[in-house]
């Protein structure tokens, strides 16, 4: 069962959330989601009657699910008890050339 940050089910959240409710959610603050939809990155958004953004429950699972990296099984030589080569840990193409922020690892949080 998924679970946000403050232990709440997901299930419970509400049909449509906040900018403030997202940008909890996501550990970014909310300046950073207006940057982004100015921009036009990040999560998909509604502005109901010209009034305030609101974010769609199950548009922004879908963002999410979009965006999560599954490991994959490490493959090492007999013997080497290392993931790493010899010239060190690879870093892989899309996390250097990511543009959008929310694509990047998160770091430090």
């Amino acid at each position: 069962m998924l679970k946000t940050h403050a232990h709440q089910d997901v299930a419970t959240l509400p049909l449509f959330l906040s900018t403030a409710e997202v940008a909890a959610l996501l550990g970014v603050s909310p300046g950073t989601l207006r940057q982004w939809r100015h921009q036009k990155r990040g999560p998909a958004y509604v502005v109901l009657n010209g009034g305030p953004v609101r974010y769609e429950r199950a548009t922004l699972l879908s963002y999410l699910a979009a965006r999560t990296i599954k490991a994959q099984p490490s493959v090492c030589s007999a013997g080497s008890g290392s993931n790493e080569s010899a010239s060190g840990p690879s870093i892989r193409s899309e996390d250097a050339a990511a543009s959008d922020p929310a694509e990047l690892p998160a770091r430090g949080r």
